[in-house]
């Protein structure tokens, strides 16, 4: 089987367990390194194949192993919660660390229309406002001011917190999410 976002590791373990065998690939070193020693933790040794790569490279990292076929494939899309758990990775708005989204150089109708495609943000405009009025000012540096950006540009907002959907769009744009599909 094929998991294309190994994250921690659980839908693979499940696999295992079940009698597959997994190569599993992701770009967070950190999840290689945390799933790898879960698996061997759990007696997987020799059950998996970890692969620091991005699933869109499937057909290179399948053929460079001499696998000629998989029997399945899973992608589990998103952000891990051990990513946002870790407040110095820059994924989370929970967290204070340095700010690493590639972004501080694209004007403001581009970043209001990825925030309105990728994140459905509604409120998209009142935060690209809110956010050229600061850069206008400085470099914003860290997760938590653009957090604070955004939040003091959106009005209240049920179910999460108010820059959720910001660097969920954020993200998905850096990393090409939506391109490696």
């Amino acid at each position: 089987y094929f998991d294309g976002t190994l994250g921690g590791g659980g839908h693979s373990l499940a696999i295992m367990k079940a009698g597959g065998r997994v190569i599993a690939t992701d770009l967070d070193k950190d999840a290689i390194a945390y799933a790898g020693s879960r698996f061997e933790r759990e007696g997987m040794s020799g059950r998996y194949t970890l692969v620091r790569d991005n699933f869109k490279n499937f057909t290179e990292i399948v053929d460079r192993l001499g696998i000629g076929a998989i029997d399945g494939a899973i992608l589990d899309l998103g952000v891990s919660a051990r990513q946002l758990d870790d407040g110095a990775r820059g994924f989370s708005y929970r967290y204070d660390a340095e700010l690493d989204m590639r972004m501080d150089d694209w004007p403001a109708e581009k970043l209001t229309e990825l925030l309105y495609k990728y994140g459905e943000e509604s409120f998209a405009h009142r935060i690209v406002s809110a956010i050229e009025r600061e850069r206008g000012k400085h470099r914003i540096k860290t997760t938590g001011e653009l957090a604070s950006i955004i939040s003091s540009a959106v009005p209240y907002r049920k179910g999460g917190h108010p820059a959720k959907k910001t660097f969920q769009a954020l993200r998905i744009q850096v990393n090409d999410e939506l391109g490696g599909l």
